[in-house]
């Protein structure tokens, strides 16, 4: 049976943060030189939650107003930042009366999250799967290091799959996770 993407919602916190701004941020004694960092990450700008904004409450604004995550047999979490190591799994699975399952695959997580769900379609285990993929690595980057803290922000997506007919809006045709080293 083919899957398709049936309905997407994403969130962005409130706070802005443009290059130079993380460049003031940098903790380490080597700044950054700002023209360099647009050209290597082609990033202008990010965004941050505010400091009491929980993961939680970012997953109620991204799904607000929409049907994304009801009727979901099963949840992917996709997160490196859930620092509480499996709470916010717990939390779904009590809020949404489904399964939850954390995949941790850094960026790739909702690409991976994608096949998965397109797999346990087909294979007719479920019948409605719902990724969510969240991050808040302004809380857990090492400003230490400027290598990696220009690159990380703030933001939620959830993407609902479903089966469907061959040739279907939004039917996954493939989806393709080989990793090149």
């Amino acid at each position: 049976m083919p899957a398709a993407i049936t309905n997407i919602s994403t969130y962005v916190p409130e706070v802005s943060v443009d290059t130079d701004e993380v460049n003031k941020r940098l903790t380490c004694n080597e700044k950054t030189d700002l023209e360099w960092m647009q050209q290597m990450t082609g990033i202008e700008q990010r965004f941050f939650s505010v400091d009491d904004e929980t993961m939680e409450q970012m997953i109620d604004k991204c799904i607000n107003g929409t049907d994304v995550l009801q009727n979901a047999d099963m949840i992917l979490l996709s997160t490196m930042s859930d620092l509480t190591r499996g709470e916010l799994a717990k939390v779904l699975a009590d809020c949404y009366q489904a399964e939850v399952t954390q995949i941790n695959h850094g960026c790739a997580g909702f690409i991976f999250g994608l096949k998965e769900a397109q797999k346990l379609i087909q294979e007719n285990e479920y019948d409605k799967v719902a990724i969510i993929t969240i991050e808040q690595m302004s809380r857990v980057v090492d400003w230490e290091d400027r290598n990696t803290a220009v690159l990380f922000g703030d933001a939620c997506a959830v993407a609902s799959v479903e089966s469907c007919c061959a040739g279907a809006p939004g039917e996954i045709l493939e989806v393709i996770t080989r990793i090149c080293w």
